[in-house]
Order: structure tokens, then C-alpha cells, then sequence
């Protein structure tokens, strides 16, 4: 595995532990907070197809904050259409039962 998000809790005594690593992980929340190009660097990461793969955050210009509005938009229309396409379904199974 090349890539991984982990996941640990925290205990009272402050010890770290280790709960498991996920391969498709979501970290883009982290970028959000921090204002680090995350996103960017990812996709320079997949780009160079490596792990030691060379990103300079000083030439970063993909940042998910500037995304966020057009995948808002594109969830918003393919729910639209897939709530179309279901109630389309639905009707054509209702019109061969009545026959």
C-alpha cells in the first residue's frame, strides 16, 4: 500500500493508539482547517506515480476550498438525476405489473 490514512484515539493518560490504517481515507477536512494545499500535493502524488515524488507547496495552486462549489454542484445534479432515474424505474415496473 502506497498510501493510507490512519486512524488512532487518544487516551486519558495521553497514549496514542493505533485503531487502523485506511487506504482511501478522507483528509481533505484536514486542509480545510489548516489551510495546507493537501489536495494539491495529492494530486502531484498521483501524477509522479511514486512515493518519493518532488511538491513544492510555494507553487501549489489546487486547493479544495476552490472546488468545493462545483462538486457541490455536480452531487446536487447527479442526486437530481438518480432520483430521476428511480422514480422512472419505479413507474415502469408499476406500468408492467398493471399489465
Amino acid at each position: 500500500m502506497v498510501f493510507g490514512c490512519f486512524d488512532f484515539i487518544v487516551t486519558p493518560e495521553n497514549e496514542w493508539v493505533f485503531l487502523e490504517v485506511n487506504q482511501m481515507g478522507q483528509f481533505l477536512f484536514v486542509e480545510h482547517s489548516t489551510k495546507f494545499p493537501l489536495l494539491d500535493a495529492f494530486a502531484e502524488f498521483l501524477i509522479q506515480g511514486k512515493v518519493d515524488f518532488k511538491w513544492d507547496k510555494a507553487t501549489a495552486s489546487l486547493k479544495y476550498h476552490d472546488i468545493i462549489p462545483e462538486a457541490e454542484e455536480m452531487a446536487k445534479k447527479a442526486l437530481e438525476k438518480h432520483a430521476i432515474d428511480q422514480y422512472e424505474d419505479e413507474s415502469r415496473k408499476d406500468e408492467e405489473q398493471i399489465r
